[in-house]
């Protein structure tokens, strides 16, 4: 009787998850819409599972500019962490690609006054541009690329990687103390 009850346990959860599966991918309307976000009090930015060309600007005043399909802009998310100073951004329902969106047209901009760390889980790739300062860290998990341009003491790199390779692109990092960690 046992042997009986289990197998139907696992017969509903087979069925309840092809329900809820998604049969194809995602994509985008190819009608652009702006999102904008304009609060302050963060040096430290999360973005998650966020597809498209992400561009960092520091040394900017703090303003966000998301230009996203029109049917993917209502899943964008914004939370404000105050007592960590840290602004994440996500896609609702895209926790490690999940939707698998494709052809979206999505662009990214953010600027901010000043950046201590940055945390990336996705696939595309990331630009950041203006570091200066003490300190500056890294924090990717994905396939994406990153591209950081600036001057700064100490430079941290964490990568964990989904593949068996992986690129982290510094530019005109001369004097800086560097620390690169990959975790598989």
């Amino acid at each position: 009787m046992k042997h009986i009850f289990n197998i139907a346990t696992v017969m509903i959860l087979l069925i309840n998850t092809n329900i809820f599966a998604q049969n194809a991918p995602l994509k985008g309307s190819g009608k652009i819409s702006t999102l904008r976000y304009s609060k302050t009090g963060y040096d430290k930015i999360n973005l998650l599972d966020l597809e498209g060309k992400i561009e960092i600007l520091i040394g900017q005043p703090h303003y966000v500019v998301i230009d996203m399909d029109d049917n993917l802009a209502g899943r964008v998310e914004f939370e404000l962490n105050e007592a960590e100073n840290e602004l994440t951004i996500s896609m609702a329902g895209n926790k490690n690609g999940r939707l698998y969106l494709e052809n979206i047209n999505a662009r990214i901009k953010i600027t901010m006054p000043e950046a201590s760390v940055i945390k990336h889980r996705g696939n595309s790739n990331i630009v950041v541009s203006g570091i200066t300062g003490r300190y500056f860290r890294l924090e990717q998990q994905g396939n994406g690329d990153a591209v950081l341009k600036g001057n700064i003491d100490e430079l941290e790199i964490s990568k964990q990687e989904t593949e068996t390779f992986w690129q982290i692109i510094w530019i005109v990092f001369p004097l800086a103390s560097i620390r690169l960690e990959t975790v598989i």
